[in-house]
């Protein structure tokens, strides 16, 4: 039972120095070592602290003062949620955003140009489905009856005026792979990457902050999510898709997983309630503040003083772009990070 004491203690730990902030918990991590202690998966410090902000937040019959080694009736508690996720940021004031809506003409909208922000996000994406069908590039799950059942969801949906929707968003699984495909080859979406492993977060977090100049008040972030048995109120709103990933090696290799938040009624009335006006449903700590859900998120701070250390660490254990993209795209970007971290370390 030794392993389970210090478990416990570590993830109370880090438990009691997480902040409650708007939509989500922030973690700020001094020590590399712990650090590192925190996200390995073998130790699931990460994987209970996690279960833990949920049960606190929604589970009536769980008690944090009971005593998990010694008390029988909270020994099912024992075991860790497992639907979590990693994601990683080269800033830490970057927000949890999709491509599509960032950018300083695209941090809000009004209720009243959704479709318009809908318009605009199905044009681009067939344009990328164009372009594909152009450079013969085969796309994952294509077909004739999907390109059929595509072509008449969207002419339901922008066929008519917007005011008679019966539906309040056209994204459906129909899109799913082709949206995730474009996503993964670095066009707009609604989508957020994410990964089942937190060292391939790390990466792309190292990576990113690794091309800045070295800044000693700057910090990395990874964020977590627990999707872990969502409430209704969240599962109608914010998405998550582990899709098949036989075609997209990126996915593949990167262990990855991506969300999406979707155009629903509760986000319409919240937008109403809102005023109507400089509203962001696209970020996800938004959502989450929103309905109150900001113990499933949470931000942990990492120093830009430990990027050359947490370079080494992902190299050697094969967490760089030559194992997570691979091929000539892989070793290229492999090569301008291994550039970037001389730069950096040079300054360390």
């Amino acid at each position: 039972m030794k392993w389970k004491d210090g478990l416990i203690k570590m993830h109370n730990k880090f438990y009691k120095k997480s902040k409650k902030k708007e939509g989500y918990y922030e973690l700020d991590v001094d020590c590399f070592d712990e650090f590192i202690n925190l996200l390995r998966p073998d130790t699931q410090i990460i994987d209970f602290l996690m279960t833990k902000l949920r049960l606190e937040n929604e589970d009536q019959e769980y008690n944090s003062e009971f005593d998990i080694l010694k008390n029988v009736q909270v020994k099912e508690k024992l075991i860790s949620d497992k639907n979590i996720i990693f994601r990683g940021h080269g800033d830490s004031i970057w927000d949890l955003k999709p491509t599509l809506f960032r950018g300083e003409n695209n941090n809000t909208y009004k209720f009243d140009n959704l479709f318009s922000e809908h318009d605009r996000e199905y044009k681009l994406l067939k344009k990328f489905q164009d372009s594909c069908d152009l450079a013969g590039v085969q796309l994952p799950s294509d077909g004739n009856e999907l390109r059929q059942k595509q072509f008449l969801k969207i002419n339901q949906y922008f066929g008519r005026d917007y005011s008679s929707h019966s539906a309040t968003d056209w994204f459906n699984d129909d899109f799913f792979e082709l949206a995730a495909f474009a996503q993964h080859y670095g066009v707009e979406t609604r989508l957020l990457d994410w990964s089942k492993n937190p060292f391939v977060a790390c990466y792309f977090a190292n990576s990113s902050a690794l091309r800045k100049n070295y800044d000693s008040n700057k910090k990395i972030s990874i964020w977590v999510l627990n999707y872990e048995s969502f409430p209704d109120e969240l599962d109608d709103s914010l998405k998550v898709l582990d899709l098949p990933k036989g075609i997209n090696q990126h996915i593949s290799h990167q262990q990855g997983v991506l969300t999406y938040i979707e155009t629903n009624m509760a986000i319409l009335v919240s937008m109403i309630s809102d005023g109507g006006v400089s509203f962001e449903p696209h970020s996800l700590s938004k959502l989450l503040e929103i309905f109150n859900f900001h113990h499933r998120l949470l931000k942990i701070n990492l120093k830009f003083d430990h990027l050359p250390k947490l370079y080494r660490y992902c190299n050697a254990h094969n967490f760089n772009a030559c194992h997570l993209f691979r091929g000539a795209y892989g070793a290229a970007i492999h090569t301008k990070d291994i550039i970037n971290y001389e730069k950096f370390d040079f300054e360390e």
